[in-house]
């Protein structure tokens, strides 16, 4: 079986200095026709670089956000214009609200979207509370995604055979 991941947009710049780097997180799984983004980064930027990539996120068969904050899940809104139809698996408590304390001042940290955003578009969303179908060392794990961060993949059970 074949697997690749490509890095769409992280915190530091690498070799390829035509992509954009920014705080936040995005990677693009794809494996025996199956394709999938895994978080969205904080902005839209992720898939300017996967133009540059010329990697077709208009394709997707689901997209995985692994936790509720902005540098993993801003990016969405962007997607699901480009990408509508994939479905979209989250944790339990994925649009809980999330702050972060800064000196005297609580910061926002959550997502720009929520449950009625997924249902006025239209978009399948699925919450998960544990592993799905495991195939070699790919699936989703959440909720505690961040402190199991080993990547595996999320596929239906008859894209396995």
């Amino acid at each position: 079986m074949s697997l690749k991941i490509t890095t769409l947009i992280e915190n530091s710049p690498g070799e390829h200095k035509a992509l954009v780097s920014e705080h936040g997180l995005s990677f693009f799984v794809e494996s025996k026709g199956f394709c999938m983004v895994f978080d969205t980064g904080q902005s839209g930027r992720f898939m300017d670089n996967a133009d540059r990539l010329n990697i077709d996120l208009g394709k997707l068969d689901v997209v995985a956000l692994s936790h509720g904050h902005y540098d993993h899940s801003g990016g969405y809104r962007a997607l699901v214009e480009k990408s509508p139809h994939s479905i979209l698996y989250t944790g339990k408590g994925f649009f809980n609200k999330k702050y972060g304390v800064n000196g005297p001042v609580c910061e926002f940290l959550g997502n720009d979207f929520d449950a009625a955003f997924l249902a006025e578009k239209g978009i399948q969303h699925k919450e998960i509370s544990e592993p799905l179908t495991e195939i070699s060392l790919v699936c989703i794990w959440s909720p505690r995604f961040r402190k199991f961060l080993k990547m595996r993949r999320l596929i239906h059970a008859s894209w396995c055979q």
